[in-house]
C-alpha cells in the first residue's frame, strides 16, 4: 500500500515532470529558428528581421495546439478554447465568413453549436491569418485568440509550481510531525505504552501480539501479567494521547517509538510525557 507521503511525493514528481515536459516542447518549437542563427545558414539580418516574427512563442504555440494537435495542453480544461470561443467569433465573424465563401447565410441559421466548431478546427484556425487580413477577425481578437495558449500555458505551470510548493511543505510538515499512535499489530515488544488519563496510565509492557489479544506485563509491577482484547484495547485507549517508550528502568526511557508513514521508528528527541525524567541520551 502506498503511503501518504509516498502519494504526496509522486504528485511533486508528476507535476515536475509535466513542467518540464511542457519547456522542452516549448523550446523544440524554436529549435529550427536557433539552428538558422547558430550556424549561419542564412544572413543574420533576414533571420532576424524576416524569420523571427513566424518563430515567436505564441504563434508557435497556437499553429501546434490548433493546427496539429501537439501535447501541449497540461490539462485540458485550462487549454480548451472552445467552451468559449464564440465570445471571440460573434455573429459579425460568421456573416463576414459566409460573405467570403458566397455560401448562403440562412445556413448559418441552421448550425448547431457542434457544427460550428467543426468549421473552426477545419477552417478557421488554420487559416486565421487569412481570415484577419479579410477583415473577418478585428486586431484585438485576433490578438487574444493568437496569445490566449501561451498565456494559458504560463498559468497552468504557475499554478503546477504552486501545488508543488504546497506538497512540497507538506512533505516537510510530516517530516517534522511526529505520531504516537502506533497500531497495536505493530508495538515493539518489550516497549511500555502509556496512556494519559486512563487507567491504564501506569504503563504496559508489550510481551506478546496474539491474532485477537496483547499480552502485557504491568510497568509498576512487572510479575502481574494482563491479557487484553485487541479490538476492546484498541478502542479504550483509541481516544486518548499515547507514547510507547523503550525503557531502562521504571524511571528513565531510552527513547521514544513512533509511528511515521506507515512505519515503527525509534526517537531519542522526544520527551517523554508520561514519565518523570527526559530521554536519556
Amino acid at each position: 500500500m502506498t503511503t501518504h507521503y509516498q502519494q504526496v511525493l509522486n504528485r511533486i514528481i508528476n507535476r515536475s515532470s509535466k513542467i518540464n515536459e511542457v519547456k522542452q516542447e516549448l523550446s523544440n518549437l524554436r529549435l529550427p529558428y536557433a539552428y538558422f542563427k547558430k550556424y549561419n545558414i542564412l544572413p543574420l539580418n533576414f533571420v532576424e528581421g524576416e524569420l523571427d516574427k513566424y518563430f515567436e512563442y505564441d504563434r508557435l504555440v497556437f499553429e501546434n495546439i490548433y493546427g496539429s494537435k501537439g501535447s501541449l495542453q497540461l490539462d485540458m480544461e485550462k487549454f480548451n478554447m472552445y467552451d468559449n470561443i464564440h465570445d471571440i467569433l460573434q455573429d459579425e465573424f460568421w456573416k463576414k465568413f459566409y460573405k467570403i465563401h458566397n455560401l448562403n447565410i440562412e445556413i448559418y441559421a441552421e448550425l448547431t453549436n457542434r457544427s460550428d466548431r467543426t468549421i473552426e478546427l477545419k477552417q478557421v484556425f488554420p487559416n486565421l491569418d487569412y481570415y484577419f487580413n479579410k477583415g473577418a477577425i478585428d486586431e484585438n481578437s485576433y490578438h487574444k485568440l493568437i496569445t490566449n495558449p501561451i498565456n494559458n500555458i504560463k498559468a497552468t505551470i504557475k499554478m503546477n509550481k504552486v501545488y508543488i510548493e504546497s506538497d512540497t511543505q507538506k512533505l516537510v510538515d510530516m517530516d517534522n510531525e511526529v505520531y504516537d499512535k502506533i497500531p497495536m499489530d505493530k508495538l515493539p515488544i518489550g516497549s511500555v505504552v502509556f496512556v494519559g488519563c486512563s487507567s491504564i496510565n501506569e504503563g504496559l509492557i508489550v510481551e506478546k501480539i496474539c491474532p485477537k489479544t496483547i499480552k502485557f506485563r504491568k510497568h509498576n509491577d512487572p510479575e502481574k501479567k494482563v491479557q487484553v482484547n485487541k479490538d476492546r484495547f484498541e478502542f479504550k485507549i483509541g481516544r486518548f494521547e499515547y507514547q510507547v517508550y523503550s525503557m531502562r528502568d521504571r524511571q528513565y526511557a531510552n527513547g521514544v517509538y513512533q509511528y511515521k508513514n506507515g512505519e515503527v521508528v525509534f526517537s531519542t528527541e522526544r520527551k517523554c510525557r508520561y514519565v518523570d525524567k527526559w530521554v536519556e541520551e
